[in-house]
């Protein structure tokens, strides 16, 4: 059952190579959060309140936790939500 769950995540985790920055976020949280009974989700579709769609960086469907983060020049930002 564990090479499932490691096989997961790193299909998972690989959707961010080349994004060095966006790695080490994901990964980051990941760690952080210490819990292997919940599955992340990169990349997930979400319909926003205006109807229209949008991708959340990093999504925890068990927790009903989306995570999206924007990386640029003048500033970082971190924001979560729940869906």
């Amino acid at each position: 059952m564990k090479d499932l769950k490691r096989d997961y995540l790193v299909k998972t985790f690989s959707r961010t190579k080349r994004k060095d920055y966006e790695n080490y976020i994901i990964n980051g949280i990941w760690h952080k959060l210490n819990r292997i009974d919940i599955q992340p989700i990169t990349q997930q579709y979400v319909k926003r309140s205006d109807g229209k769609y949008a991708l959340i960086d990093l999504y925890f469907p068990q927790i009903n936790l989306g995570i999206t983060y924007s990386i640029c020049q003048e500033s970082r930002y971190i924001g979560t939500q729940q869906v």
